[in-house]
């Protein structure tokens, strides 16, 4: 449902109003006398306690908290202050500082005292603690504030563009928003004034235009200014990745109606409807006098206007609700079932469940039932129905698409969380239970939190400690820790044990692939992972950190970057990649994964003037900016 547009402008002032820091006076003294450390603080320690883990750090008293930031550092938390560490305990940064976090690339924010700057991972002042507010790098830029004002820094801390305005926002797509005398504009990347300070306020550039908004009225402008969308509306609908115009076209609002316009700002759908949304490739559904009914994209009604509310179709019919009851239409509006049910899933697989009389089973197209009405509760559990859990006297258990009962309904829970697993719980207490009805883990823990997709671990909480297995049952950490930091894609975790903080190399890590920049590993959110023999690594990390600004054409999948002189441009699934206007053909093109662009990091490190070397005893891509 349509909810009206709020969007707020982007300010670096929410890192000053939610994170303090520290002053700046970086101690890179070795270690800290205070607390003891190893006496081989470079060797991994094979045992600790007879617990069978590689410990970096043993655990030792004196840390509250440690937190790995990449697979040599840690941020350590001592008597409410923060400091950096490497893994062996070596102090980096005394914990003097309020707080601690990363920024971009090899930087971290400190704040002390209501001041912020920058340091390194080495513990070099990069900017000095004198700011009020300090953003993430984008584009190779942050937004400072000092004194009321906002200018932009380089990740060399150098004030490329002077604190002169009100309000600022971060780069994206090469431009920033910024605020002078209650108006706004936007400067490019050196500081010159590219749009000028009209409106009463200005979004972020996304696949080449920003909103902008004027008299409470919003509209787009592309990159020269021109207005693309008049700003005439009420405010426009927001996809799930918060950009506009889904395949070149938005909802809009104008006067509290609802319309539909395309990306060049055309009127293609008018501005008569209480709310609207698209119910499939050639129909969209609308709300007009508190009824709903589907027209086609030049307006006209294809289904009549007597239902309370349509769903989008699937599979080519889709839910309706009449009078509080739910039955099915397909798109010439011949009703599939009538209005009789007490819920209605969409249809997948030829499927659905609904709920009659109180029970729930699931019928075909047809109309047809296919597991008969006998269930408390029914969840389809795979795309293909092969398995289907049920609910039957507030317990749980698992079906086949012929009714046969797989697992009995003998639990109080019950997830699928991998192929054939299932994470049931009795009692309070949680296990894992496998298709045929084996118990991989008992029964006996308090929480279990799965990680299968890249990991295949399984994290276990009981009395007041944690640790991982494996799909099969295997303890890989045992259940001995308090806490356990860090993502299971990290080469090291922090753990807590009887009180006392340590690292530990991750056992489950044995083939993780590192990316290093100038010796000091990249953080990435998603995993590298290596085709044809080539790393491929997140876009926006690998651009951000080269100190290159990054476009994104979402039409026809092209990514642009430029790094002073030096522009490439490649293309999803195109193994051409262009330098300057110079063809280079790629080992590996970019691709997709699970929507994240994942781009060849030795191509686009050397295109930039970097080396590249592959580091086969540590899986590490290392990259030496020049």
């Amino acid at each position: 449902m349509f909810q009206k547009m709020t969007a707020i402008l982007f300010s670096l002032f929410f890192l000053a109003s939610t994170i303090s820091f520290s002053t700046f006076a970086a101690d890179n003294s070795s270690v800290d006398a205070s607390i003891a450390f190893p006496a081989d603080s470079t060797t991994l320690v094979d045992k600790n306690d007879d617990d069978g883990m590689q410990y970096s750090l043993k655990p030792t008293a004196g840390f509250s908290d440690i937190q790995m930031i990449d697979s040599k550092t840690a941020i350590i938390e001592k008597d409410s202050k923060y400091g950096l560490y490497d893994r062996n305990g070596t102090k980096i940064i005394a914990p003097v500082y309020d707080a601690i976090y990363e920024i971009g690339g090899n930087l971290l924010n400190v704040t002390k005292d209501g001041k912020q700057g920058i340091v390194d991972k080495e513990g070099n002042v990069i900017l000095p603690l004198i700011y009020d507010g300090i953003s993430y790098f984008f584009d190779g830029l942050a937004a400072v504030r000092n004194n009321r004002k906002c200018g932009f820094v380089d990740q060399k801390g150098t004030v490329v563009i002077p604190l002169v305005y009100d309000d600022a926002s971060c780069f994206s797509e090469g431009y920033a928003a910024v605020e002078n005398d209650g108006k706004f504009g936007y400067i490019d990347q050196n500081g010159n004034e590219v749009i000028p300070f009209l409106y009463d306020d200005a979004y972020d550039f996304i696949d080449g235009l920003a909103m902008v908004q004027t008299d409470e009225k919003y509209g787009f402008v592309d990159y020269y200014g021109n207005i693309i969308i008049p700003i005439i509306y009420d405010g426009f609908y927001r996809n799930e990745d918060s950009s506009y115009f889904c395949n070149g076209y938005d909802i809009a609002v104008k006067d509290g109606k609802c319309g539909l316009i395309d990306i060049k700002g055309t009127v293609i759908i008018p501005f008569l409807y209480e709310d609207l949304w698209f119910s499939s490739k050639d129909s969209i559904c609308v709300i007009l006098n508190e009824k709903s009914f589907l027209i086609d994209w030049n307006g006209n009604k294809l289904l009549p206007d007597i239902y309370d509310h349509i769903e989008p179709f699937s599979e080519e019919i889709a839910v309706y609700i009449k009078d509080n009851k739910y039955g099915y239409i397909d798109k010439s509006g011949k009703e599939i079932t009538p209005p009789i049910f007490e819920h209605a899933s969409d249809f997948s697989n030829g499927k659905a469940v609904v709920k009659k009389d109180g029970k729930y089973g699931i019928i075909d197209q047809n109309g047809n039932n296919w597991i008969p009405f006998i269930y408390d509760e029914i969840t389809r559990i795979t795309g293909d129905d092969r398995y289907i859990s049920v609910k039957q006297k507030n317990k749980w258990g698992v079906i086949d698409q012929n009714g046969k009962f797989l697992i009995p309904t003998i639990y109080d829970t019950l997830y699928l969380v991998s192929d054939e697993l299932f994470q049931v719980s009795n009692n309070g207490k949680a296990g894992i239970v496998a298709l045929d009805g084996t118990i991989r883990i008992p029964l006996d823990y308090d929480g279990i939190d799965v990680y299968f997709i890249e990991f295949e671990a399984i994290m276990v909480e009981k009395d007041g400690n944690c640790g991982y297995f494996d799909q099969n049952g295997k303890e890989i950490i045992p259940v001995i820790y308090s806490n356990i930091n860090g993502a299971l894609s990290d080469s090291y975790l922090a753990i807590e044990k009887c009180g006392k903080w340590g690292i530990i190399k991750n056992p489950l890590m044995k083939n993780n692939i590192q990316v290093e920049i100038n010796g000091i590993e990249l953080s990435l959110y998603n995993k590298p992972v290596i085709e044809n023999g080539r790393t491929l690594v997140p876009m926006r990390a690998i651009f951000e950190v080269l100190g290159a600004t990054v476009k994104w054409n979402e039409e026809t999948k092209t990514i642009t970057a430029t790094k002073g002189t030096t522009t490439i441009i490649m293309q999803i699934g195109n193994a051409v990649m262009t330098k300057n206007g110079e063809q280079i053909i790629l080992d590996v093109p970019p691709k997709l994964n699970d929507s994240t662009t994942m781009v060849p990091v030795r191509a686009i490190a050397e295109s930039f003037g970097a080396t590249v070397e592959w580091n086969g005893d540590t899986r590490t891509v290392e990259v030496v900016l020049n």
